[in-house]
C-alpha cells in the first residue's frame, strides 16, 4: 500500500527518486536493526530465529550458528558484540530487490536513447540486414584465397627453410675478417672479399635455390601447387614465390651492407690496412692513396647488390608441365633504396677522410 503511494505520487507529482529510495530503504531495513540490538548475543537463549534477524535464508543462519559454536567463548563474546555493526554494512537483500524494482519503475525511456554509445559509421554497416557488402566481401575473399597463397604448404616451406637454415646467413663474413690479427694489404682485402661473395653466391644457388626447387616438386606431387590447366592461378602462384624469395633476398643484402658499413666505421678496427710511406722526390705519398681506398671500399656495395641478382625465378628452372606453358621471366630483383646506399658511402668516406688527415 504504502509502495503504491509513492509510486503514484513519484509518477504523478514528480518526487525526486533519491527521496523515494531512501523512504523505502529506510521502511526495510530499520526493523532489521532494532532486531539486532534487541536480540540478546549467541551464546545466551535466541528467542527470535536467527534468519529472521539477519533477512537470510534458514540453511546460512544454520550455517553461522555451527560456525559460533566452534568459537572460544573470549572469541565468540568478541563476535557477538561485533555482528550487528557488521551486519548493518552488508546491503538488505529485500532493500536491493526494491532497489531494483524502482529503478525499473521511474526509469526514462530518453535517458537510455542519450546514454547510448555512438556507433560508427562502419559497424552500422555490419548491422544491416541483409548485408549490402556481402557480395563485395566474398569476392574480396575469393580473390585472396587464388592469387596470394597464404596458406599454402609451398610459400609456409619456403619461410620455415629462411628462417631456419639462412636466417644468420651473410654475404660478407665479417667475423672472420675481424678475426684475423695482421693487418691486410689492399690488394688482400680485396680478394678476400670476393673470395667470400664467391662462397656466398654459392650457397645461394646450389644450396638454397636447389631447397626451393625441391619444395616446389614436392608440392607439385601433393597437388599444393595450382594445375596447369589454370594458368592465371598458376602464375599467380609462383609470383607469389617469386615475391617472397625477393624478399628474402633483400633483407639479406640490406643486412650484409650494414655489417659491412659498421665494421669499416668501428675506431678499434681501423688499423686492419696496411699504409706504405713511399718518398717521390723531395715530397712523401700514402701507398694506396686515399682515391685507391674510396674505389675499393666503394666497390663493394655494387659486388653485394650483384650478388642476390643473379638468382633466377624458380619456374625458369623447373622443366614440368606446370611450367612449360608459363613465359620465361627476368631473375629476381632486389630492391635496396639508393638513399640507403648513399647515405652508408657517406659514413665510409667520412671515417676515410679522418683517417687520411691523421694517419
Amino acid at each position: 500500500m504504502l509502495l503504491s503511494s509513492f509510486c503514484a505520487q513519484g509518477s504523478g507529482a514528480a518526487v525526486q527518486d533519491s527521496a523515494l529510495r531512501t523512504s523505502i530503504g529506510t521502511i526495510c531495513v530499520l526493523p532489521n536493526c532494532m532486531n539486532f540490538l534487541l536480540s540478546p548475543p549467541f551464546s545466551e537463549p535466541v528467542h527470535v530465529p536467527l534468519h529472521e534477524q539477519l533477512a537470510i535464508t534458514p540453511q546460512l543462519a544454520e550455517h553461522y550458528t555451527q560456525f559460533i559454536t566452534l568459537m572460544t567463548n573470549a572469541f565468540a563474546t568478541h563476535w557477538n558484540t561485533q555482528l550487528p555493526a557488521f551486519w548493518s554494512l552488508v546491503p538488505h537483500p529485500q532493500a536491493l530487490a526494491i532497489d531494483a524494482f524502482i529503478d525499473f519503475v521511474l526509469r526514462d525511456p530518453q535517458e537510455t536513447k542519450e546514454t547510448e554509445e555512438e556507433i560508427p559509421a562502419h559497424r552500422e554497416e555490419l548491422m544491416v540486414v541483409p548485408k549490402p557488402w556481402h557480395k563485395r566481401f566474398t569476392i574480396a575473399r575469393k580473390t585472396i584465397k587464388q592469387r596470394l597463397h597464404l596458406l599454402n604448404p609451398c610459400v609456409c616451406g619456403l619461410l620455415h627453410l629462411w628462417h631456419r637454415d639462412y636466417g644468420s646467413l651473410r654475404l660478407l663474413d665479417i667475423p672472420f675478417i675481424m678475426s684475423k690479427k695482421e693487418a691486410l694489404d689492399l690488394s688482400q682485402f680485396q680478394q678476400l672479399i670476393g673470395k667470400q661473395l664467391e662462397l656466398s653466391r654459392d650457397v645461394l644457388l646450389k644450396r638454397w635455390f636447389t631447397a626451393v626447387q625441391n619444395i616446389i616438386h614436392q608440392g607439385i606431387k601433393r597437388k599444393h601447387v595450382p594445375p596447369s590447366t589454370n594458368q592465371l592461378h598458376l602464375q599467380s602462384f609462383f609470383d607469389n614465390v617469386a615475391m617472397l624469395m625477393t624478399l628474402q633476398l633483400q633483407s639479406l643484402c640490406k643486412l650484409s651492407v650494414e655489417e659491412y658499413t659498421e665494421f669499416l666505421c668501428t675506431s678499434e678496427e681501423s688499423h686492419i690496412f696496411i699504409i706504405r710511406l713511399i718518398a717521390v722526390g723531395q715530397q712523401i705519398k700514402l701507398e694506396p692513396t686515399y682515391h685507391d681506398f674510396e674505389t675499393v671500399l666503394l666497390d663493394v656495395f655494387d659486388s653485394l647488390l650483384h650478388a642476390v641478382s643473379i638468382i633466377p625465378r624458380v619456374e625458369n628452372r623447373l622443366n614440368t608441365e606446370h611450367t612449360r606453358i608459363l613465359e620465361s621471366k627476368s631473375p629476381l630483383q632486389p630492391v635496396i633504396l639508393e638513399e640507403m646506399i648513399i647515405s652508408l658511402k657517406t659514413q665510409i668516406l667520412t671515417v676515410l677522410k679522418e683517417q687520411f688527415q691523421h694517419p
